[in-house]
């Protein structure tokens, strides 16, 4: 239906949950773009937070590669990159890297959390529904 939602978790690094959001978006977007809105949102609440370092992990190999390779001027989500690169400015290090879907059931829990009648949530405090997947998804840098 092209509607759907970013889910992104933040982690210091000891690997404790340090915030989150989650945010709806409700046209045209398919599972790369998606992704792609998730990094960006990822590393706008890591500014927000102040961050300094920050390590972005996708389950997408095809953002990974296009980020890694500087490929994305050919790609449909180029704008998002292009925004995403222009964040990254803000961090003393920052990173792209590619994390396997099992890796990431906390950021996927919580983009559930959202809909088109609630279209934001933002946590300070890791939420129920993620305690059990914080320890099992944890991969501290």
């Amino acid at each position: 239906r092209g509607q759907g939602a970013t889910g992104v978790v933040l982690r210091n690094a000891s690997g404790e949950f340090a915030g989150g959001r989650a945010r709806w978006y409700p046209y045209g977007l398919d599972a790369l773009t998606l992704e792609a809105l998730a990094c960006r949102d990822g590393a706008i609440l890591a500014r927000e937070k102040g961050v300094t370092r920050l390590i972005l992990e996708s389950d997408s190999q095809e953002l990974v590669k296009l980020w890694n390779d500087d490929a994305s001027h050919r790609s449909q989500i180029e704008p998002i990159i292009r925004e995403t690169r222009e964040i990254s400015s803000c961090f003393i290090k920052f990173s792209v890297v590619y994390a396997n879907s099992s890796c990431n059931r906390v950021a996927h829990t919580l983009a559930k959390q959202v809909s088109g009648d609630n279209r934001l949530g933002e946590w300070q405090l890791a939420p129920t529904c993620v305690g059990h997947l914080l320890i099992s998804d944890c991969n501290p840098s």
